[in-house]
């Protein structure tokens, strides 16, 4: 299960706020049940009160409750491509060379799909779509012959 914690010291008095990141936590008898994480919209610990949510963006990574990467895997995908497409007039430009293009490809977009890739666990699907994005970059660098 993630779980993260920060703590700190509060703007809004002299109490620590404790900030835990996890997912689902059944507060009454100290056990974490995964079924229960969608009926949980707000809960209260000590004092303090958090909003349930479905998914967040931490760190330019989407973090969902069930654990699924297929979301954040679309959302590089889609990402990848804004960066291609933004980049589209040196692809397609003809006074740079192929390594040149390669070399922008490895730098521009390749790290802003792979970004947390270490920690994905892919299924077939997810990494076809992955290779998907690659060869179309790819085909756009070496062009027809």
């Amino acid at each position: 299960m993630f779980s993260t914690s920060y703590t700190g010291g509060s703007e809004f008095g002299s109490d620590p706020v404790v900030l835990t990141l996890t997912f689902l936590r059944c507060v009454q008898k100290n056990v974490a049940v995964m079924s229960c994480i969608r009926s949980v919209k707000v809960a209260t610990i000590n004092g303090v009160t958090y909003e349930g949510v479905a998914e967040l963006i931490y760190l330019v990574t989407l973090i969902s409750n069930d654990n699924s990467v297929e979301k954040e895997i679309q959302r590089r995908i889609l990402t990848g491509n804004r960066t291609h497409f933004a980049a589209i007039s040196l692809f397609r430009s003809r006074l740079l060379s192929r390594a040149t293009k390669i070399i922008l490809y490895k730098t521009l977009i390749r790290p802003v799909v792979s970004y947390g890739a270490e920690a994905w666990a892919l299924t077939k699907k997810e990494e076809q779509a992955l290779l998907i994005l690659e060869r179309k970059i790819f085909r756009r660098i070496y062009g027809p012959k």
